[in-house]
Parts: C-alpha cells; sequence; structure tokens
C-alpha cells in the first residue's frame, strides 16, 4: 500500500523524457530522471520518498528527507510569506508550514521544530509549530532500561530537553552526558525514570552494571583493535583522556577493565592495557 511522506518501494511501469512511472496502487507517481545517478528499467523495483507535488499530483525521489511523516524534526527556514513558511526538508521540496499552524512568526534563516503530519485531507504532507499537541504523556510500551530514539529538541541548564521515540517528552541530565550535544542532534538513549506526570527520564548508558559493561567492553576491546592491541590509559590516567579516547566516565572504564581482565582478553601493564593474545 502507498504511504505518502514514507519509504516505499515500487514498481516501474513505464518512463517517459521526464521521468519513470511508478506502480502506487490507484495512483501513479512520477519520479524524474534529473539526480538519478543510473538508468532504470520497466519492471525494476526502486526505494523511493513519495510526496505530493501538487494536490493531485505525486512526485518521488530516492533521497531520503530529513524527517518522514509522523517525525519531530528541526528544519531550517527557507522563505516566509504572509500565508506559511517553507523549510528546508532535504529534498528538492520544501516542506510547508500553513500560517494556522505557527504558534509565533520565524525569520529565514532560523530553526524551527516541527511535526510533520497530513494535510486535512489527507493527500500531502504539512509542518506544524504546535508540537505539544503531538506528545503523549501516557508511556506505553516504555519501561526502566527501554532502548530508544532522542531528538535533542533544547539546552538548559539541568541538561538537554528530548523527544523520545518521536511521541514522548523527556530530559538527559547533564550527570548523564559525557559529550556535548546540541540542538537537532538524534542520539540513542535509554529510559531512566518514568515520572508520575508522564514525563521521562533518559541516559545515554544502558541501564545496569551489566549492560553497561558489555557495551563499555566491545568499546574498549574495538579501540584496542584500532589500535593494535594496545591502548596508553590505565586506573591511573585521568577521567579527561578516557573520556576523549573513549566517551565513557573513568568508573565505567575501571569496571569494563576489570571484567575483560578477569575474562582474560586483556592484560593490565602499569601504562597501558593489551589485547590478550592466545596461543
Amino acid at each position: 500500500m502507498l504511504q505518502i511522506g514514507k519509504m516505499n518501494e515500487l514498481t516501474i511501469t513505464a518512463s517517459n523524457s521526464i521521468g519513470y512511472l511508478l506502480d502506487g496502487g490507484n495512483r501513479e507517481v512520477l519520479l524524474p530522471k534529473r539526480g538519478l545517478t543510473s538508468p532504470l528499467k520497466k519492471g525494476e523495483k526502486v526505494t523511493v520518498f513519495v510526496y505530493n507535488d501538487q494536490k493531485e499530483s505525486l512526485k518521488a525521489t530516492v533521497k531520503r528527507p530529513l524527517a518522514l511523516l509522523d517525525d519531530f524534526a528541526i528544519l531550517t527556514v527557507r522563505d516566509v510569506t504572509s500565508f506559511g513558511m517553507f523549510l528546508d526538508w532535504g529534498i528538492q521540496k520544501d516542506l510547508f508550514v500553513p500560517s494556522k499552524n505557527l504558534k509565533r512568526e520565524y525569520e529565514i534563516g532560523e530553526y524551527a521544530l516541527v511535526k510533520l503530519i497530513l494535510d486535512f485531507e489527507e493527500t500531502g504532507i504539512l509542518g506544524t509549530t504546535y508540537v505539544e499537541d503531538h506528545i503523549s504523556y501516557e508511556p506505553k510500551g516504555l519501561e526502566r532500561g527501554s532502548e530508544v530514539s532522542l531528538l535533542v529538541i533544547g539546552i538548559s541548564k539541568l541538561g538537554v530537553n528530548v523527544i523520545i521515540n518521536d511521541l514522548h517528552r523527556g530530559i538527559v541530565f547533564n550527570s548523564d552526558i559525557l559529550n556535548s550535544l546540541k540542538r537537532g542532534d538524534h542520539i540513542k538513549g535509554y529510559v531512566k525514570l518514568i515520572r508520575e506526570d508522564g514525563k521521562i527520564d533518559c541516559t545515554l548508558k544502558p541501564i545496569g552494571f551489566r549492560s553497561a559493561v558489555t557495551e563499555n567492553q566491545q568499546i574498549i576491546l574495538k579501540a584496542l583493535e584500532r589500535n593494535g592491541g594496545e591502548l596508553y590509559l590505565h586506573d591511573k590516567s585521568s577521567a579527561d583522556a578516557i573520556r576523549h579516547e573513549l566517551n565513557m566516565s573513568k568508573k565505567q572504564f575501571k569496571a569494563a577493565v576489570g571484567t575483560l581482565y578477569k575474562m582474560r582478553r586483556i592484560k593490565i601493564l602499569q601504562n597501558r592495557i593489551e589485547l590478550f593474545k592466545r596461543q
């Protein structure tokens, strides 16, 4: 079934001087030749993003846009008019946000947090800055330790405000952040605490000692492999040096190194650690 605003795998049914016609079920979709790196054949399947070019016209592109239908995104304002604004969507067509969907006035070059929604007739994609209308405070399916996708939407003194799985609102506190983050970053996180009001605290490391050490072990082993089997870090190394090299705290480093040593995966020397070479 054709999904406007999503990636679709469609079959080429014909071609003309402009592009290729794709089978969209009861809708015909045009994939322009412009931008394609090689010719396509009738009957070939292609993965494309489908969007409304005009009210009754659908177009496709092999380029994935910066956001899909139902996503939250932070996009750059390209133009502002009396009837709405246009955002850089990462494809040839800009994302339109009508005036009724604007909480305030924006300027060209500004970044806007939007939710991608279907229009009233459900035939095209629009943006809205009334993002709170699309936030759920009933975190069904989430529990402590759940892996989630995070979009950074703001920076505060406490940490970074995030949208979780394009549905919930949360925060990552400064104590759980090792590297600097900026608005618009997409990162992986984990649920740390679900509050009574439905807001969620997240962390960037797996919850629980066992899972955290397992991931940190892999980070250390991969770093050792990249550096010829040795890494000039040890229990006396500064926290900044460990964070710069491995993106983990000194406490996490020592715990993972201790476990790897017990597993006979590494050797601990005076000024470095080395991979244990099996005979």
